[in-house]
């Protein structure tokens, strides 16, 4: 009874410090489920032999190669029996219908070689076993559940959302003057990458003592099918045309469009237009002109939107 508690203790303290090394091995392949009996191995092939050392050193041989050590097992794990018999030590080795049974001879000199070897034929039966098992059932393939629609996974469609940025913005006319300003455009994004907004900017110049100052209001529509990205763009409405001097004072009512290019990244927004206007404004001093409004010309545009796209 004695070699048997000092072997219970063995495993006790070789399960604990092998536990780390079972939870690092690979799941490469089929973890197998072994559970060894030792209970009908006698005290006295204990004794003699030295197998107070073969339990621990089993476990330890097994949980290197790749299997858990276990209590109890389901259909497929494997089950090692190991008894002491008038012949020496009896190994069975068995999963399902699948066995091994060996008898290991014990000379009257057994000593640390033995334990090795016993050991060595344990893990070289239970690997045995383990490839002659059947392979396991194939899982059958999910079938979809006919509740689910069959859309279910589809992408819900665009939303329509609002979108307001502020720009600065540069009137390069033709004659050529420039005008510098900034502006707010407010647009809301429907389907199919249609934009539709409208569009409030001042631009402003001077030169020889002339100040000119141009409003503009009007609605705006663009298509950019995929953000982020580039898209055509297009607005048409009234620009009020200001001028005033030491000498006089205009105020007159023009109307102008323009078509181009929209960029959209995040939270910039940029337009590049050609535009066109009804009328050409030109204000001379003497005979200089101050500022030659033109009939059409490019708009620069770079602004940060309120909320990226």
């Amino acid at each position: 009874m004695a070699g048997r508690a000092l072997a219970a203790s063995l495993l006790t303290a070789a399960l604990f410090g092998l536990g780390v090394s079972s939870a690092a091995v690979a799941q490469t392949h089929e973890q197998l489920r072994v559970a060894v009996d030792w209970r009908r191995v006698s005290d006295a092939d204990v004794e003699r032999c030295g197998l107070e050392r073969l339990r621990a050193g089993t476990i330890e041989r097994l949980v290197d190669e790749g299997h858990a050590v276990v209590d109890a097992i389901d259909e497929r794990g494997i089950r090692v029996a190991v008894a002491s018999s008038p012949r020496g030590l009896r190994l069975q080795v068995a999963s399902g219908e699948i066995m091994r049974d060996e008898m290991l001879s014990i000379d009257e000199s057994c000593d640390a070689t033995f334990v090795l070897d016993v050991i060595t034929r344990i893990a070289e039966l239970v690997a045995e076993v383990g490839r002659a098992r059947p392979p396991p059932p194939a899982q059958p393939a999910p079938t979809p559940d006919a509740r689910v629609p069959a859309d279910a996974g589809a992408e819900p469609p665009e939303r329509s959302a609002l979108q307001g940025s502020l720009d600065l913005t540069a009137r390069i006319n033709a004659s050529p003057d420039l005008s510098l300003g900034g502006g707010l455009g407010l647009r809301a994004r429907l389907p199919a990458g249609w934009e539709l907004g409208g569009r409030v900017e001042l631009t402003g110049t001077g030169d020889l003592g002339v100040t000119i100052l141009e409003g503009f209001l009007g609605p705006a529509v663009a298509y950019q099918p995929a953000l982020p990205g580039a898209g055509a763009y297009l607005e048409l409405g009234p620009v009020l045309h200001l001028a005033s001097s030491d000498v006089r004072s205009v105020s007159e009512l023009d109307a102008a469009g323009a078509a181009g290019l929209q960029i959209s990244i995040g939270h910039l927004v940029a337009h590049l237009l050609l535009y066109a206007r009804l009328r050409r404004f030109e204000h001379r001093v003497g005979e200089t002109t101050a500022f030659d409004g033109g009939s059409f010309g490019i708009i620069v545009r770079v602004g940060a939107q309120l909320s990226g796209s």
